[in-house]
């Protein structure tokens, strides 16, 4: 029997959680035990609350979104969660303060970058680097800018991420015992990396050393149920912002037939969903399910959601809200599939135009969904569980001999 020890730090939603599901559950069958350390421990257990899984809360900068700024690479998003703050070496430490009393056989980190700098304190213990594409950047000096149309020179970047090796980084560690790194990159090129995914979709749009191990596992959930309202069906998963209620209008009415995924809405946003054409579901639907009885679909652009609609040919209109999600819209896009519109549009009827070219049956949308499912059934780059369990046990067996 073995410990392993999953981490997530940074990031929301329940991708983080739900693509190691059947991992976990194939290594509990096994007879190991599972610790998950996560940002967000209601949202673990919504994944993991029927299984025998640890769960505890993982040491996180406590910063409101408000507080962070807009990131030109992946050196800012350290800065946003907290790697110039003043807890920092604390959150190193507790970090640290678990791999000593879990003795994990290996840590599978999902956008975890404190894990990797605690890590440095216990190489003994074998860590794998996993996440989507973009928490797990092209392993680049420096990384890779968010917007290749950045003003920042690459000069700039470079100097950003000295600044905080030897302002902030390097001290720590060294204070904690652990060895210094000599660039910002060195946090994931000694480790494995899993990268969730599929290579056409990387947010980064560039090339990269890591290979992509294809879409992941459906998470499973309740099974898809719509007004019995005529029209369009429409699957709608978007987050609380000031533009939902009239995505929201919008819907209502045109009176299409609208099933809502609305695990945090507001009670405002709520009542403005009460129509005989809308429903909401408070708990994870069966995107399978989904995807047999929809149209199209309107979400913030969560990949995994994304990726496992497109890959039932369901066309798709995006409405990003932070950068991650941005540049994935920005590739998602390429495939003709999908349209990405910004939060505040300028013409009143732009989401309603992009609605009805979505919902035509006949339109580009509809056929480039359908084309991108038939290639990938093709060439079945799927995530395989049972490899993953076979890479878990070569580093254990690896780091004891």
């Amino acid at each position: 029997m073995n410990r392993y020890l999953f981490t997530w730090e940074c990031g929301a939603g329940l991708g983080h959680l739900a693509r190691y599901r059947q991992l976990i559950a194939l290594l509990l069958e096994r007879g190991h035990e599972v610790m998950f350390a996560s940002r967000n421990l209601e949202a673990a257990r919504t994944v993991y609350g029927e299984m025998p899984v640890k769960l505890v809360q993982a040491p996180i900068h406590q910063r409101q979104p408000v507080d962070m700024f807009k990131p030109n690479s992946y050196v800012d998003v350290l800065i946003n969660q907290g790697f110039e703050e003043s807890d920092f070496k604390s959150r190193v430490q507790a970090w640290s303060d678990l791999f000593e009393t879990w003795r994990p056989a290996v840590v599978i980190a999902d956008h975890s970058p404190t894990v990797l700098l605690a890590q440095r304190l216990h190489k003994h213990t074998p860590c794998i680097v996993a996440g989507n594409g973009f928490s797990v950047p092209p392993v680049q000096r420096p990384f890779p800018p968010f917007d290749a149309q950045s003003p920042v020179s690459r000069e700039d970047l470079i100097q950003r991420e000295d600044n905080l090796l030897n302002a902030v980084v390097n001290p720590v560690l060294r204070e904690l015992g652990g060895e210094p790194l000599e660039q910002c990159q060195q946090l994931f090129s000694p480790h494995i990396q899993w990268v969730f995914g599929l290579p056409r979709l990387d947010h980064y749009q560039c090339e990269r050393k890591q290979t992509y191990l294809g879409a992941s596992p459906s998470m499973g959930g309740a099974a898809a149920s719509w007004p019995d309202t005529p029209g369009p069906r429409v699957f709608l998963y978007v987050k609380n912002h000031p533009m939902t209620l009239h995505v929201l209008q919008t819907l209502k009415e045109l009176r299409w037939s609208t099933l809502i995924y609305a695990p945090t809405w507001s009670e405002d946003l709520r009542r403005a969903a009460e129509s005989p054409s809308l429903r909401l579901s408070a708990e994870p639907l069966d995107l399978q399910s989904v995807a047999r009885g929809c149209d199209l679909s309107v979400s913030n652009g969560g990949m995994n959601s994304v990726v496992e609609l497109l890959l039932q040919g369901v066309p798709q209109l995006l409405l990003p809200l932070h950068i991650e999600q941005l540049m994935f819209a920005r590739a998602a896009q390429t495939t003709g599939a999908v349209l990405a519109l910004p939060l505040k549009w300028q013409k009143p009827n732009r989401f309603l135009h992009a609605l009805e070219a979505a919902a035509d049956p006949a339109g580009a949308l509809k056929k480039a969904a359908v084309e991108f499912s038939e290639n990938h059934e093709a060439d079945g780059l799927t995530v395989q569980v049972d490899e993953l369990v076979a890479q878990l046990e070569a580093v254990q067996q690896a780091n004891e001999r």
